[in-house]
C-alpha cells in the first residue's frame, strides 16, 4: 500500500508541475536563405546565414560553413545587413578548403527574433552539378553571462542545382 501512495503522489506533482509551470525551450535555430535554387554555370548568386531565436536573447554566434570546391566558389562574404556589431573574428573563406568561417557579437540586450542574418556569401557557380553546402561546429550563445549555447536542431544544409 505503501508503494502505490508513494506512486500516486509522485504521478500527482508530476502532472501539477508540468501542468502549471511549462517548461519552455528557450533554443536557437540556424538555416541557410535560400535553402534550394537553380543558378547557371558562372553565376554569381547570394546565399545568407540566418538566425531564429524567439524565446531567448542570443549575443554572439560561429561556426564553419562547408561548400564543394569543385561546383562552388566564394567571392565575398557581406557583413553589410548582420545582426552582429562586433566581430571576434573577421569572416574568412577558402576557396582551396571548401570553407568559410565567422565569429560574431550581438551588443547588449542581444538579438531576439525570427530571422536575423548573421552573415550573407557571394558564390560563384563552377560549372553543372549538384552542390550542397553545410554547416558544421556552430554556437548560438545566450545572453545570459554564461555562454550557454542554445542552438537546437539539425545543423542546416542547402543544395544547389547547376545548369
Amino acid at each position: 500500500m505503501r508503494k502505490l501512495v508513494s506512486l500516486s503522489s509522485f504521478v500527482f506533482t508530476a502532472f501539477f508541475v508540468l501542468a502549471f509551470f511549462p517548461i519552455s525551450a528557450e533554443a536557437a535555430t540556424i538555416r541557410f536563405s535560400p535553402s534550394s535554387t537553380s543558378v547557371r554555370s558562372g553565376e554569381i548568386f547570394s546565399v545568407s546565414l540566418l538566425v531564429s531565436s524567439t524565446d531567448r536573447a542570443m549575443n554572439a554566434a560561429d561556426g564553419e560553413i562547408h561548400f564543394p570546391t569543385d561546383l562552388l566558389q566564394v567571392v565575398s562574404m557581406s557583413k553589410t545587413s548582420s545582426i552582429m556589431s562586433l566581430w571576434v573574428e573577421e569572416p574568412t573563406f577558402s576557396n582551396s578548403n571548401g570553407t568559410a568561417k565567422f565569429a560574431g557579437t550581438v551588443l547588449n540586450p542581444g538579438f531576439t527574433g525570427g530571422s536575423g542574418t548573421m552573415i550573407t556569401i557571394s558564390i560563384r557557380a563552377k560549372k553543372p552539378g549538384t552542390a550542397t553546402i553545410t554547416v558544421n561546429g556552430s554556437q548560438v550563445l545566450a545572453n545570459d553571462g554564461l555562454g550557454t549555447n542554445i542552438l537546437s536542431g539539425a545543423l542546416p544544409s542547402a543544395t544547389f542545382t547547376i545548369t
